[in-house]
């Protein structure tokens, strides 16, 4: 591989008249020497075509029919010249230092089977405030990264990985409408990939809360629906823990995935966190009055180190006992 290999950004577009302009400026502006920039257009039918062909060479455009997300990222990664692939999508801004930063990160924690994750800030109709980012938790351990991705999806789409990547697990899984990425990720990650952060934050994220709101009850179905393919694809790889996670979030969705990650901290002592994990699902599934109670249970301090017990206990009847839980 070249000291300064050749790092090809992809980028899906539709119809992203109002921000794809500065999108590629962006991605044309990066401190990185070898960089190209290739468009995919699913299919849209405002003038964003047009002001891609305006960069001219600098740009490669590609011209598909609309088949979602997944299908046009599929298809940039397809045409890309380079060792790498960076993703972009066509409503947010890459800062100079963003290909290089996560290219950087991948170099110092060893290359190899790892892709990295990057922060972001959150672009919004107001403007951006330095306190709100994209990743939720910060660096997860390598031997912790099975887990925590199954609770939940730590990897912003603003992500660098080898080719190799695709190669071995496939690409997006076309059809998805959400999640997509995260579907990735975590086929990656059980692969044994390993995830590296670029703590600092190297683009901006745009969001709208009307869009995320609409969003939230598909999502959930869709997290459901991939951890379903995972236990039917995985099978007696899965840790039990990871077995029981998975089946929590199948029947019961998110919550289930709130109601595990409740288990864990209980068990490891952090009452707090098991109370917050416990609170948030019973709001989304109010008619489970066993995941209101222990809520309700977990207020009171002297009552947390007794269901912290009976919690052990019953991962070790139940072949549960993972040492890290």
């Amino acid at each position: 591989m070249s000291s300064c290999p050749l790092i090809s950004i992809v980028v899906p577009l539709f119809n992203s008249e109002r921000t794809i302009g500065g999108t590629l400026s962006s991605a044309l502006t990066q401190t990185y020497p070898r960089v190209e920039v290739i468009v995919v257009d699913d299919g849209s039918t405002d003038d964003g075509a047009r002001i891609v062909e305006g960069f001219g060479p600098a740009v490669r455009l590609v011209r598909t029919e609309n088949r979602g997300v997944s299908a046009a990222r599929n298809r940039g990664i397809a045409q890309a010249q380079g060792e790498f692939v960076a993703l972009l999508d066509a409503d947010d801004y890459a800062f100079p230092g963003y290909v290089q930063g996560m290219y950087d990160a991948w170099v110092a924690a060893g290359g190899g089977r790892r892709f990295v994750t990057s922060e972001a800030f959150v672009l919004s109709n107001e403007g951006v405030f330095p306190g709100r980012k994209v990743l939720p938790v910060g660096p997860v351990a390598p031997d912790e990264q099975r887990f925590s991705l199954l609770q939940r999806n730590f990897v912003s789409i603003f992500t660098l990985f080898p080719r190799g990547l695709v190669d071995e697990v496939g690409g997006f899984t076309e059809g998805l409408a959400y999640c997509e990425d995260y579907e990735l990720w975590l086929r990656a990650v059980l692969a044994g990939w390993e995830v590296v952060f670029c703590v600092e934050p190297q683009a901006m994220y745009r969001r709208t809360e009307v869009s995320a709101s609409r969003a939230e009850g598909r999502m959930h179905e869709a997290l459901r629906d991939i951890h379903r393919g995972v236990l039917e694809r995985e099978g007696g790889r899965l840790s039990v823990r990871e077995q029981r996670l998975l089946e929590l979030s199948v029947a019961w969705g998110v919550a289930g995935v709130h109601v595990r990650a409740g288990e864990v901290a209980l068990a490891q002592g952090r009452g707090r966190q098991a109370r917050a994990a416990f609170v948030r699902a019973a709001q989304l599934m109010p008619s489970d009055r066993r995941v209101r109670l222990k809520a309700e249970l977990l207020r009171w301090g002297p009552l947390r180190g007794v269901l912290a017990r009976m919690q052990r206990r019953r991962q070790v009847e139940v072949g549960d006992a993972d040492p890290r839980l």
